[in-house]
C-alpha cells in the first residue's frame, strides 16, 4: 500500500506522473500553452499535498496502533484472526473501559441480523460493584464475572414466531445469540475478554434486575480487559470433515 512507502519515494512518484501528463500534453500540441503548464504545476502541487497528508496520516494509524498495543489492546484486526483468537475469560483486570471502546462493541450487537428485523434482544450493562457481587449467586457462584467492570444481560422477547415447526416462544433465542456473537467478537477486537455464561437462574435475575415477564434472560457476559494473554487460536475443535457432509446426512 502506498501508505507504507517513505515520502521521498511518495514525492519521487508524483514528479515521474507529473512529468508524463506533460510529455502527453505536450504530444497534444500544448507546450507553449501557459494554462496548462501552470495547470500541471498547480496539479503536482495538489497530489503533493494530498499525498503528504496520507502520508501522515498513515504515520498517524501506525501510532495509534502501537500505543494500543502497548495498552493491551488490538489495534486493527484481522477479522478471521479475531474468530480464531476469541476465547472465554474468566480472569479480569480492574481497569476501566472507555466510552467509544464501549459503544463500538455495543453498536455491533445493536447492527446485528434478526429474523424480520424484529430486533428482540435487549442489554443490560451492570457497573456497579455491589450489583455485580449479587449477580454471582444468581450464577451459580460464577465469582469471576464480578472481577470485569462490567456484566452485560443479554434478554429478549417472544417474536411471535414458531421457527422451524418446533421452537415456539425460544424462536428469539436465535436473534440474541447472533446479537451477543456479534458483541463477544466485536470486544475480542477492541482486546477485551468475554465469557459466554449459561448457567444462570432467569426468574431471580429477572426479579433483581426488574426485567418485565414479556422477557427472558437469554445470556449473560463480564467485559473487560483480560489479566494475563488468553488470546491464543484453540485446537480444541472438531476437524472440519466431522462437522461438514454434502447432499445427505452422513455423519
Amino acid at each position: 500500500m502506498l501508505e507504507n512507502l517513505p515520502f521521498h519515494l511518495y514525492r519521487n512518484y508524483v514528479h515521474k506522473c507529473a512529468e508524463v501528463e506533460r510529455s502527453f500534453f505536450k504530444g497534444l500540441g500544448f507546450e507553449k500553452c501557459n494554462y496548462s503548464a501552470h495547470s500541471l504545476d498547480f496539479t503536482e502541487n495538489c497530489c503533493l499535498q494530498s499525498i503528504a497528508l496520507v502520508f501522515h496520516k498513515g504515520k498517524m494509524l501506525q501510532n495509534m496502533q502501537s500505543t494500543s498495543a502497548k495498552k493491551g489492546g488490538t489495534g486493527i484486526m484481522d477479522f478471521y484472526d479475531v474468530v480464531k483468537t476469541r476465547r472465554s475469560v474468566r480472569s479480569y483486570k480492574l481497569e476501566p473501559i472507555s466510552d467509544d471502546v464501549l459503544n463500538r462493541v455495543l453498536n455491533a450487537a445493536r447492527i446485528a441480523p434478526s429474523g424480520g428485523n424484529r430486533q428482540p434482544a435487549r442489554f443490560i450493562l451492570v457497573k456497579d460493584k455491589e450489583r455485580k457481587q449479587e449477580l454471582v449467586p444468581l450464577c451459580n457462584g460464577q465469582k469471576f464475572i464480578a472481577q470485569a467492570p462490567i456484566v452485560v444481560i443479554a434478554c429478549g422477547q417472544d417474536i411471535q414466531i414458531n421457527r422451524g415447526g418446533y421452537m415456539g416462544k425460544l424462536s428469539m433465542l436465535i436473534d440474541v445469540a447472533i446479537a451477543v456473537d456479534h458483541l463477544t467478537l466485536a470486544a475480542r477486537a477492541e482486546g477485551l475478554g468475554t465469557c459466554w455464561i449459561g448457567s444462570f437462574k432467569n426468574n431471580a435475575i429477572k426479579q433483581f434486575l426488574k426485567i418485565p415477564e414479556t422477557h427472558q434472560v437469554v445470556a449473560l457476559t463480564p467485559l473487560g480487559y483480560p489479566d494475563g494473554n488468553p488470546f491464543v487460536e484453540t485446537t480444541n475443535r472438531l476437524a472440519l470433515e466431522r462437522l461438514v457432509c454434502e447432499e445427505t446426512w452422513q455423519f
